[in-house]
């Protein structure tokens, strides 16, 4: 574990790849839509969380923060740099990773190398009332399924444990 010298947190590198890995695949792919373009990255509570859409789906991931100074965010980073970082924690291929805050960014450290990576304007989709439901579910006749969506969460589960996803159904009301 590493120590820290300014405000930011300490988190494991395998995590933090997990996590951004998550996050960069649910992000609008092109750059007409910069906030939808971006992972919103905030600190709460001891915990890293961050937040991605495309319009159509929406991931919050989060992991257990190793030594925090203070909460932060939410901070919007472009895609583009998010994929910077994650080739900068992958090359360093150090147990653990510092996000050191600043008042426009993050830098990005592992080992010996930094990469400072900029927020940009705008304020990220509101979706927590989308989480929050607290409502009763009521069973479904019929049911969308759309193989692309589910091929993009196969993706992002199972990383950690290396083992595959399975939806099952039983045909009768979902």
């Amino acid at each position: 574990m590493q120590t820290l010298t300014k405000p930011g947190a300490s988190i494991k590198s395998s995590a933090l790849t997990d996590l951004l890995t998550a996050a960069l695949s649910h992000v609008h792919k092109s750059n007409d839509l910069p906030t939808l373009n971006a992972v919103s990255l905030s600190v709460s509570d001891g915990r890293l969380i961050a937040a991605a859409t495309d319009r159509y789906r929406l991931i919050e991931i989060s992991t257990d923060l190793e030594v925090l100074s203070d909460n932060f965010g939410p901070l919007l980073i472009p895609a583009s740099e998010i994929k910077r970082a994650l080739d900068l924690i992958k090359a360093s291929k150090t147990n653990y990773s510092i996000l050191y805050v600043s008042d426009r960014g993050l830098t990005f450290s592992a080992s010996d190398t930094e990469l400072k990576v900029y927020s940009i304007d705008g304020t990220f989709p509101p979706y927590q009332h989308l989480l929050n439901y607290t409502g009763e579910y009521e069973a479904v006749q019929r049911i969308g399924f759309n193989p692309y969506f589910a091929a993009d969460y196969a993706k992002i589960t199972g990383k950690r444990d290396r083992k595959s996803t399975r939806l099952n159904s039983s045909h009768a009301n979902i």
